[in-house]
């Protein structure tokens, strides 16, 4: 592999990494074995992200006091591992103002904000809430878009977002698999027709969810060419967490 083939070191934009928070890590041990399997998947910057709803949620200084913990024990580990602070934010009316009064969390106090939608939400429902958000000031990215039932094949729907300024992130699992999985190819597609901006390992424990990420971004740097491949797994997740505009 020569110097322009030099892999990177790769940002997970969405993460269940902070323990005791929802239903990702279980503890503090838990989350630091799930830590060294994303070292070893060459990952060295993590957005802990946990589930954030309306009307339910863990409180912020439960939040700060795990994300804390988490980081201290992360700089003796692995000194050059960093973590951010964001929620995945299950969108209802309402989360504008959790936003606006920091009861939840954009990614790192930027403006872009990691937003779920239930898998058989309308588009007409998405497109209010994404319009909702833009007009609070805030950037949407929807996370696991390829989970998004009423964007599945209908990218027409996802050109209208796009022209909102939305972002899409993929979970890497998605993108792993073999040439008969239909679900895999159409993932893929996304990918190589531009609609994907950032990746997830969507991590919640170091068993059936643990964080994988390498296979995927080797599949996009092959596949899809090196300034895709720097533009997911590292510039634009940058960008984010700076707060410029991509």
């Amino acid at each position: 592999m020569n110097m322009k083939e030099k892999k990177l070191l790769y940002f997970d934009m969405h993460s269940h990494i902070l323990p005791g928070i929802d239903d990702g890590a279980g503890s503090l041990g838990e989350a630091l074995k799930m830590a060294d399997m994303a070292y070893k998947e060459g990952i060295r910057y993590i957005c802990a992200t946990p589930h954030f709803a309306h009307d339910n949620h863990a409180d912020f200084e439960t939040y700060r006091n795990a994300y804390e913990k988490l980081k201290k024990a992360l700089k003796k580990n692995h000194p050059d591992m960093q973590i951010f602070p964001a929620n995945e934010l299950f969108y209802s009316y309402g989360i504008s103002d959790d936003l606006k009064h920091r009861r939840a969390l954009t990614y790192n106090g930027s403006r872009y904000a990691l937003t779920e939608f239930d898998p058989q939400e309308s588009y007409d429902q998405i497109f209010d809430a994404v319009r909702e958000l833009a007009q609070s000031g805030y950037v949407p990215v929807i996370a696991h878009v390829e989970r998004v039932r009423c964007l599945w094949k209908q990218w027409e729907r996802m050109d209208q977002l796009r022209d909102m300024n939305v972002l899409f992130q993929m979970n890497t699992t998605s993108l792993i698999g073999g040439r008969l999985n239909l679900f895999v190819r159409q993932c893929r597609k996304l990918v190589k027709e531009g609609y994907i901006d950032l990746l997830g390992t969507d991590m919640h424990n170091c068993r059936e969810r643990a964080p994988i990420y390498a296979e995927a971004a080797d599949w996009i740097r092959l596949s899809c060419g090196r300034q895709v491949y720097e533009n997911i797994t590292s510039i634009y997740p940058r960008k984010i967490l700076t707060n410029e505009r991509i």
